[in-house]
C-alpha cells in the first residue's frame, strides 16, 4: 500500500540508498536530506535541512552508525515536535510470527532478513541484509546489525548497540548500551561495559572514541 505523504531519507551515503530501495515500494521519496545541498543520487534530489517540511513530509533516517542517528533523530525531535517517523520492512524479509513481533517507530528491516517469535525492536533501529534474529529478543532503540549479522534467542540489549558485518550473539546473552561488535567476532557471555568488542569470543579492545 502506497502512503500519501512524501518521504524524506536523512542521510545521503551508502545506506541512505539502500534503504530508499525498501521504502520505494511503500512512499515516494522526495529527497534525501544532507547538511547540505548536493547533486541528486539515482534521481532523487539532495537538499538541506530547510527542505523538509513536517507538514508533508514523512522522515527516515538512513544512517547506519548507531550514535550518530540518534544525534539525528535527538536534534530531529525538537526542531520538528510532529514530524512522523516511518518503519520500513522490506518485502523479502520474513517475520515468521507478526502477531508477536513489535517493531519501533523508524525502524527499518533490510532485505532477506528473518525474525522468528517473541521479539521487541526498540525505535530507531535498523536491521540490515540477511540478518537473523532469533526468539525472545529484546533489542533496544538505536540498534544497528550490519549484513549478515545472527542475534541467538534470548538476547537483550541496551540502546545504541551496533553489531558489525557477519558478527554472532549466542543465546541467553546481555549487551549492555553503547557497544560496537567487530566484523565477525562473536559474543558468547555478557557485555556489561560500553566499548569496542571484537574477536571469537569477543573481548574488549577500546573505548568507543578512542
Amino acid at each position: 500500500m502506497r502512503h500519501e505523504k512524501k518521504l524524506c531519507i536523512f542521510g545521503a551515503s551508502g545506506a541512505a540508498k539502500e534503504i530508499r530501495a525498501v521504502a520505494k515500494n511503500f512512499y515516494d521519496t522526495v529527497a534525501y536530506i544532507d547538511l547540505k545541498a548536493g547533486n541528486p543520487i539515482n534521481g532523487i534530489p539532495v537538499k538541506d535541512e530547510d527542505f523538509f517540511d513536517s507538514n508533508i513530509h514523512c522522515a527516515i533516517v538512513g544512517i547506519g552508525d548507531s550514535i550518530l542517528r540518534f544525534k539525528i533523530v535527538s536534534k530531529l525531535l525538537i526542531k520538528h515536535p510532529q514530524i512522523k517517523f516511518v518503519t520500513l520492512v522490506d518485502s523479502s524479509s520474513v517475520l515468521l510470527d507478526k502477531d508477536h513481533i513489535a517493531i519501533g517507530r523508524g525502524s527499518i528491516i533490510g532485505a532477506n532478513s528473518t525474525l522468528t517469535t517473541d521479539i521487541t525492536l526498540g525505535e530507531f533501529t535498523f536491521i540490515n541484509l540477511n540478518c537473523t534474529i532469533g526468539h525472545n529478543c529484546k533489542l533496544g532503540n538505536f540498534l544497528t546489525t550490519a549484513p549478515g549479522t545472527k542475534i541467538s534467542g534470548k538476547v537483550t540489549c541496551g540502546e545504541r548497540v551496533y553489531f558489525g558485518s557477519n558478527s554472532v550473539a549466542i543465546e541467553n546473552i546481555y549487551i549492555v548500551g553503547d557497544v560496537i561488535i567487530g566484523a565477525g567476532s562473536v559474543v558468547t557471555k555478557n557485555i556489561l561495559e560500553s566499548g569496542v568488542y571484537v574477536g571469537i569470543p569477543a573481548r574488549k579492545i577500546k573505548n568507543i572514541g578512542e
